[in-house]
């Protein structure tokens, strides 16, 4: 979502409403704003969530360094919206807000409990058309790409044995080619994923211990 050119102006902007699905069981928050304000005047951010439009929780300020912002809601049907407050003293010292976008990215945790980083096997489905699909370890910036799947093609990726097969393989499809020999790890603690691309993905994995 991004709102932009915001000139000569005091007072506050609300803007409009942001249905939040509820695809993931996590949204990474990434916030930037640009604002010309050489007289050092107040600008303010807050955000307030819904789940019917009517009934919202009080303004809350938005903090840019929280990569969580929605950590602690239910996402079935949640709505979003955010204000932007300006303040000047002076007609003539007014700050603008040029720019401003908040992007929510849908990710996965999933929790490596073991003492070992560990290397899981994947499932993975192309979704809605043909196409790439590319899943990152954000916690690593780890990216894994398979390019040209078939819409309904699903790919099992074991990432220890470095192994792909294709369920189109019968057919002479065969996918190391399309893949940039990347395999996903998950380290000690969580690891949050971020997919691109339309897909389904099942994972399994094993956690290693130290031998006592």
């Amino acid at each position: 979502m991004k709102w932009g050119s915001l000139i000569n102006s005091t007072g506050s902007y609300i803007s409009k409403y942001y249905e939040i699905t509820n695809v993931s069981s996590k949204y990474l928050t990434t916030i930037l704003a640009n604002i010309i304000n050489i007289h050092h005047q107040q600008v303010e951010f807050f955000y307030s969530l819904s789940y019917d439009y009517m009934n919202w929780t009080k303004w809350k300020t938005i903090n840019f360094s929280d990569i969580n912002l929605l950590d602690g809601y239910d996402l079935n049907g949640l709505i979003f919206r955010y204000k932007i407050v300006l303040n000047a003293q002076k007609d003539n010292e007014k700050p603008y807000v040029q720019s401003f976008s908040i992007t929510l990215d849908p990710c996965e945790s999933l929790e490596n409990l073991g003492d070992f980083t560990i290397k899981p096997k994947l499932w993975i489905k192309k979704k809605n058309g043909k196409g790439t699909i590319e899943i990152t370890n954000i916690m690593t910036d780890q990216k894994l790409v398979v390019e040209n799947l078939i819409d309904n093609e699903e790919v099992f990726i074991d990432c220890d044995k470095e192994d792909i097969v294709s369920d189109r393989q019968h057919l002479g499809v065969y996918r190391y080619d399309d893949h940039n020999d990347e395999y996903l790890e998950l380290v000690v603690g969580h690891n949050l994923l971020k997919g691109k691309g339309d897909f389904d993905m099942d994972v399994r994995h094993q956690y290693v211990f130290l031998q006592e």
